[in-house]
C-alpha cells in the first residue's frame, strides 16, 4: 500500500513551478518535506534490505558471510543510485517511468495478496520493459505527444485520488504524530 501511495502521490502531483510570492516559511516547509522524503526512502531501503538478510541467512549460518552480503548490497545500491540519478537527468521521463514501476510493483503485490494468484515473472518483466520503452519513446518521438491530454487527465485523476487518500488518512497521521511527540517528550524527560 505504501508503494502505491508513493507512486500515486508523485504521479498525481502538479507540475512544479516556482511562485515568486512564495514565503520563506513555505520554502522551509518544502525543505523539511524533502528531508522527510529522504528519511522515508532510507527507511524503505532498510525494510527492503531485510529480505536480503533473510535470503543470506537461509544460505549460510556464518555471521561474516551475512554481514559481507549486506555490505555488498548496500554498496551496490549506493553506486546504482548515483548511476540511475545521472541517467534520469539525461532522460527526465524516466522519473515518471520509475513511479509507474513502483505502482506496478505495489499493485502486483496487492493483487497477489488479495487473489493468491502469482503473476508470472515473464509478464512482470515484459511490463517493466514496456513502461521504460514507452517513457523513452514519449520523450524522443514527437508523434507520441498525441497522448499528452490523456496523460494530463490521468495525472489529474491520480492527484484527486491522492487528495482523497490523504484526507482519509489524516486521522491516522494525526494519531501517529501524537504518539511520536509523546514518545519524544517521554524520552527527553527520562534523560
Amino acid at each position: 500500500l505504501y508503494l502505491i501511495h508513493l507512486a500515486i502521490s508523485d504521479l498525481g502531483a502538479a507540475p512544479h513551478t516556482r511562485d515568486p510570492m512564495e514565503s520563506d516559511m513555505d520554502r522551509q516547509k518544502k525543505k523539511a518535506a524533502f528531508w522527510v522524503t529522504v528519511l522515508n526512502i532510507e527507511m524503505m531501503d532498510l525494510v527492503f534490505s531485510l529480505d536480503n538478510v533473510v535470503a543470506v541467512v537461509a544460505l549460510s549460518d556464518e555471521f561474516w558471510i551475512i554481514m559481507l552480503g549486506v555490505a555488498i548490497g548496500i554498496i551496490t545500491m549506493r553506486f546504482a543510485a548515483s548511476i540511475f540519478s545521472k541517467i534520469m537527468q539525461k532522460e527526465p521521463n524516466l522519473k515518471a517511468a520509475a513511479y509507474l514501476l513502483v505502482l506496478n510493483i505495489g499493485g502486483g503485490l496487492l493483487f497477489t495478496e488479495i487473489t493468491h494468484i502469482e503473476i508470472h515473472e515473464g509478464l512482470r518483466f515484459g511490463i517493466t520493459i514496456a513502461i521504460i520503452l514507452l517513457a523513452l519513446a514519449y520523450g524522443h518521438f514527437k508523434f507520441m505527444r498525441v497522448f499528452r491530454p490523456v496523460l494530463i487527465w490521468l495525472s489529474q485523476g491520480l492527484g484527486l485520488l491522492n487528495a482523497i487518500l490523504d484526507w482519509l488518512l489524516t486521522p491516522v497521521k494525526a494519531l501517529f504524530g501524537l504518539v511520536w511527540r509523546g514518545s519524544r517528550r517521554m524520552f527527553a524527560r527520562s534523560q
